[in-house]
């Protein structure tokens, strides 16, 4: 029997911030409004333009679907502060951490499939996890591994701080990780930590004999229709794309991050 694999989002918003700091006035683009009554429409015009101003974002894209009811599409601002461009909703943007739900997406295919069970121990199908016989995938898919999350590494911060443009692969950035006890005995509480779905990137390599990007392309992305998404095996991101800015750096200085490379969250999309 035949399983249908593309998702189906019964309600969902989604913020794409360009920036976290002072910027100019918002400009809204043109209406992209579906479904949605005019007043309330509005309301949300408002509502994010007064935020924007609050938090000092130059600009932002915002997308509220609803299954059945239409949807809310709309861009305001600035895609870049120095040219002062504007956002589009069809510009490309890196998505962080959105990439997680895609990996997850990958290991609950491979469950489907019989390759992968939830409740079987990570070391079953990889070695070198400490307490990997107690850690099960379920686990590590709820982030309730207790392992620690690489990215609180002092160390690793400061070495990120003075070279953004790093490439780093997953088991660089586990054996980070693997060298600090774990947070809590697995299954006992939850707590974000991006060691997990480093190794759930790598649980979907070894199973489906793919990389993470071709195996992503081919299996959730195509399926779904997400012609514009992909998983970079670089710094690489397609033009036209929203500008992000940060003042993450070592002297707290704001500046534009669109290009540095996101290797460090170990599986990163755009």
């Amino acid at each position: 029997m035949g399983r249908y694999r593309t998702p189906t989002v019964v309600a969902a918003a989604s913020l794409l911030l360009t920036a976290l700091c002072a910027g100019q006035a918002p400009a809204a683009a043109p209406p992209g409004r579906i479904g949605i009554d005019d007043v309330t429409a509005e309301k949300l015009d408002d509502a994010i333009i007064t935020a924007m101003r609050e938090a000092g974002i130059p600009g932002v894209g915002v997308g509220l679907w609803v299954d059945g009811d239409g949807s809310y599409v709309r861009a305001f601002g600035a895609s870049d502060k120095t040219t002062g461009t504007p956002i589009k909703t069809g510009m490309h943007t890196r998505i962080g951490s959105v990439t997680k739900t895609f990996t997850i997406t990958g290991v609950l295919q491979l469950v489907d499939d019989g390759k992968v069970r939830l409740d079987a121990p990570i070391s079953t199908y990889l070695d070198g996890v400490p307490g990997g016989d107690r850690i099960t995938v379920r686990q590590l898919a709820d982030m309730r591994s207790g392992l620690y999350n690489y990215t609180e590494d002092p160390h690793w911060l400061d070495v990120f701080k003075a070279d953004p443009y790093r490439a780093w692969n997953p088991k660089e950035l586990l054996s980070i990780a693997f060298r600090h006890p774990a947070n809590f005995a697995p299954g006992t509480r939850w707590e974000y930590s991006n060691t997990n779905t480093v190794l759930l990137g790598l649980l979907v390599e070894k199973m489906s004999g793919q990389p993470l990007h071709t195996y992503l392309q081919q299996h959730v992305f195509a399926p779904a229709g997400m012609n514009e998404t992909s998983l970079p095996t670089g710094a690489e991101i397609t033009s036209p794309y929203v500008h992000g800015y940060t003042n993450f750096t070592p002297d707290g200085a704001t500046v534009d991050a669109s290009t540095w490379n996101p290797s460090w969250g170990g599986r990163p999309g755009r």
